[in-house]
C-alpha cells in the first residue's frame, strides 16, 4: 500500500535473503567474489590521449573540459569530425597542437 514505511516489494520470484539486501546496501557483497568494478571514469591528459578510451567519451571530454582538447588530437584514434568540432571549438593549445599534427602528417 502506498504510505506503508518500510515494505518493498518485489515481484515473484525476485525476493532477495538476507545476504543480498545486505549487498545491496553495500554491506558486503557481490565484489568479493568477483571481479572489482570498473573505477570511475576520470577524464585527464592520459585518457585523452588513449586509442582505447570509447568514441562517446572523447566527444564528451571536448564538449565538458576544454582543458583536454589539444589532448584529444594527440589521440590516434580522433575521428576527422572529432578533430573538426575540436579546431572550431578552440581552447588552451589547440591551435598549436592542430599545427604539429599537420606538420607531422605533411614530413614523409
Amino acid at each position: 500500500m502506498p504510505g506503508e514505511r518500510g515494505i518493498i516489494r518485489r515481484p515473484p520470484g525476485q525476493d532477495v535473503g538476507r545476504e543480498g539486501s545486505r549487498a545491496r546496501r553495500g554491506g558486503g557483497g557481490s565484489h568479493d567474489r568477483g571481479d572489482p568494478p570498473p573505477p570511475p571514469f576520470e577524464p585527464g591528459p592520459l585518457t585523452a590521449i588513449d586509442p582505447g578510451t570509447d568514441p562517446a567519451d572523447l566527444w564528451g571530454m571536448a564538449r565538458d573540459h576544454p582543458e583536454l582538447r589539444r589532448w584529444l588530437v594527440a589521440n590516434p584514434a580522433a575521428s576527422p569530425a572529432l578533430l573538426e568540432t575540436i579546431s572550431q571549438m578552440g581552447g588552451p593549445g589547440v591551435r598549436r597542437a592542430l599545427e604539429v599534427l599537420l606538420e607531422a602528417l605533411e614530413d614523409p
